[in-house]
């Protein structure tokens, strides 16, 4: 899990145990503390942060199985610098970028 994503995720965790804390404490000790909605705003930022895919991600060599093949689109991947190709998947619609730099496995 990258750096930004864990800390999603511990934030997430917070406003879990926050939520936890306040419906342990009860409304008359924590009067106003919205503890269903910080219970479930958590749940909803952990699992998103966990679960999400990470798109755009690039990766060394065209895919092998399924039905995959080239778009025709070429570009310089402004993160990287790199020149990428773009492959998709016909029956998924998932795209994915592929490192056409020399020095890339090409296996």
């Amino acid at each position: 899990m990258s750096g930004a994503r864990g800390c999603v995720v511990i934030f997430g965790a917070v406003i879990v145990l926050a939520g936890i804390g306040g419906l342990a404490v009860g409304p008359a000790t924590a009067p106003g503390f919205p503890a269903i909605p910080a219970l479930i705003l958590g749940c909803l930022i952990v699992v998103t942060a966990i679960a999400e895919p990470v798109y755009g991600k690039l990766t060394a060599r065209p895919p092998l199985s399924g039905a995959w093949r080239p778009t025709g689109e070429k570009f310089v991947d402004p993160a990287t610098g790199k020149p990428v190709e773009v492959w998709f998947e016909p029956k998924t619609g998932e795209r994915r970028y592929v490192d056409i730099s020399e020095g890339a496995d090409k296996r």
